[in-house]
């Protein structure tokens, strides 16, 4: 990834599989991340096979981190058709596809939340649109540093594949709690943390939100770009190719 500065309190990275929003704090400082979003449709023209995720999830983003918590849904174009299902993945272990049945068009709510008396991460995916849901619980541990929602061209074996044309995806309303709130905060707005020093003195920084744009390995060229979040600091939304979306109506 390659960052350049955009704002005070948004960044803005490029990378080869990932499109839509992320924070970077310190360690342990993320417990949870919660948001919506609609399963996208694929849409005609564009590359077959083709693979593309949608999900949340907490650690990872920084490039030493391996320890990313996630849970999504995924739309890959096979022959033309859709495949659509759920799952969780704890890296450096292999996605787990869930039984849950969801389709292009179902409003999804994903939250991956670490449980405090165990220690354990909770990964849960909840069709809103048939009311259904399911979960798995790892004992594995999270660095607890970064919190993302994404937009993804999933691998492969061990490379990316190419990003499946869908309708564009808005992950709104999307929350997340840190160890230092009080309640949920809006995901796109920098984590507040306290560090304190000598004498019982205390220093206040914000954690740094990045705005990710996904471009091709082997061109260059930009396949996914996020909108700027909406004014509520909740949601975003991702469209295929180099041209940003609205931001999502509040």
């Amino acid at each position: 990834m390659t960052s350049l500065s955009k704002s005070a309190d948004v960044s803005v990275t490029y990378s080869y599989n990932w499109s839509g929003y992320a924070q970077l704090g310190s360690k342990g400082l993320y417990t949870s991340v919660t948001d919506t979003w609609t399963v996208p449709r694929l849409v005609a023209g564009g590359p077959n096979p083709a693979y593309s995720a949608d999900w949340v999830g907490i650690g990872g983003f920084a490039l030493s981190d391996k320890t990313l918590v996630q849970a999504g849904t995924e739309v890959d174009d096979v022959n033309g058709s859709a495949e659509v299902y759920a799952w969780t993945e704890v890296l450096p272990a292999a996605e787990k596809v869930l039984t849950l049945a969801v389709h292009q068009g179902d409003s999804i709510t994903t939250t991956v939340e670490k449980i405090t008396a165990s220690g354990d991460w909770l990964m849960e995916v909840h069709d809103d649109t048939t009311d259904q849901s399911e979960y798995t619980l790892s004992d594995k541990r999270s660095s607890g540093r970064s919190v993302e929602a994404v937009h993804e061209a999933t691998s492969v074996g061990h490379s990316i594949g190419p990003l499946a044309k869908t309708t564009d995806v808005t992950f709104a309303p999307g929350t997340f709690t840190s160890s230092e709130s009080s309640g949920d905060q809006p995901l796109l707005s920098p984590a507040v943390e306290t560090t304190k020093l000598k004498r019982h003195d205390t220093v206040e920084r914000t954690a740094t939100v990045y705005e990710m744009i996904m471009e091709s390995q082997s061109t260059g060229a930009v396949e996914a770009t996020p909108s700027p979040p909406d004014v509520d600091g909740q949601g975003f939304t991702v469209a295929y190719g180099s041209t940003a979306p609205p931001s999502p109506a509040s």
